[in-house]
């Protein structure tokens, strides 16, 4: 059962203020969230208050001394960590933070991406399938315990808050000695796109702390609906219409029915896709989708699944071909879905 607290967490603001002052649950600096007019910590990892129950109201926090409330949450039960990774463990718990595998095409396809772009440094966020296959030069960021016996190639990590369960010493020197780097992040489904993107500065900026007369680039792994959000976070970031797969998991084996994508700040045009199911398109400089046509009005090539999209001329946007524009609400949708019909179903993503 989703708890009241994890199906208003993606609708909470995020005060993004730095974390050093913030108190901490066992899975490092907590995040301040707002909420109609309230203002609270939680976890940055958990939603489900299940796997990690952290959670103080504003008000309260200013009324304790820093120090003994971190002293306080340090000794929490062990129950609520076993359970963490009894979720992670487990592929069937979409609710947690579940870890899901690539499949051995979507990991061939990256290895060969990294192989022909002559990049040899990676740093692996949540990726242990891409980080073995990289495994001299690569490095490992997890929050999965199971990884520790890697010692001199692996930090257990938190990348909603880039927190180290234990010191960041191999961390720095792979950054160190990386003069061209690509950081590779897969998060957990439900996970802040605004926290993953403030680490992806972090590292960045750390990164940039050498010197280093290279580049750093990112892969970043999410639906394609959160293109809007991601664009508007790091403009930077362009997505592929690649089909990421998943082995471990019952819808998203096969690519067809994956909305998953990468987005990354690498060049799409040399990026090539398999023309079974790809096309090049000259305008956009990327592979597309066979089916895709390139839409005149909103300058890129339409179709986000695979499947037939048309322009709205009133919305002026491309939508899927089973979506009509409706003259009550002034909105493209699936027939029966208009927001002022309360009969209607729940509104899904173009």
């Amino acid at each position: 059962m989703i708890s009241e607290f994890e199906t208003g967490y993606l609708k909470c603001e995020i005060i993004l203020s730095g974390f050093s002052q913030n108190p901490h649950c066992q899975h490092g600096p907590t995040v301040l969230f707002s909420r109609g007019g309230r203002k609270f910590f939680a976890c940055s990892a958990f939603r489900n208050r299940l796997l990690c129950p952290f959670y103080l109201e504003y008000e309260g926090f200013q009324q304790l001394e820093h120090n003994k409330l971190q002293k306080s949450h340090h000794k929490q039960k062990r129950d609520s960590n076993e359970a963490m990774l009894h979720a992670l463990s487990n592929p069937e718990n979409n609710q947690g933070q579940a870890q899901y595998f690539f499949s051995e095409n979507t990991v061939e396809l990256l290895l060969q991406l990294l192989k022909r772009l002559k990049k040899k440094n990676i740093l692996c966020i949540g990726t242990p399938t891409i980080h073995e296959r990289f495994r001299r030069s690569s490095y490992l960021l997890d929050i999965d315990r199971k990884y520790e016996k890697s010692v001199n190639d692996f930090s257990r990590y938190n990348m909603c808050n880039h927190f180290f369960f234990t010191d960041n010493f191999n961390y720095i020197n792979h950054l160190k000695s990386a003069k061209n780097l690509v950081v590779i992040c897969d998060p957990p489904f439900g996970a802040r796109l605004e926290l993953l993107f403030n680490t992806f500065q972090l590292i960045e900026k750390e990164w940039k702390s050498f010197q280093h007369s290279g580049r750093i680039d990112f892969i970043f792994i999410n639906p394609y609906f959160a293109e809007g959000k991601i664009l508007k976070l790091d403009s930077k970031f362009r997505m592929s219409d690649y089909r990421i797969e998943y082995a471990s998991h019952k819808k998203f084996k096969k690519g067809e029915k994956s909305p998953v994508r990468f987005f990354t700040t690498l060049d799409l045009a040399k990026i090539i896709l398999p023309l079974e199911v790809y096309k090049f398109c000259e305008v956009c400089e990327k592979y597309v989708f066979s089916i895709s046509k390139h839409c005149k009005f909103c300058k890129s090539c339409d179709s986000r699944d695979g499947k037939v999209y048309y322009h709205c001329k009133k919305c002026q946007k491309c939508f899927k071909e089973t979506w009509t524009h409706c003259s009550t609400c002034e909105c493209c949708h699936l027939q029966g879905d208009c927001k002022f019909n309360t009969n209607s179903r729940k509104r899904k993503l173009p």
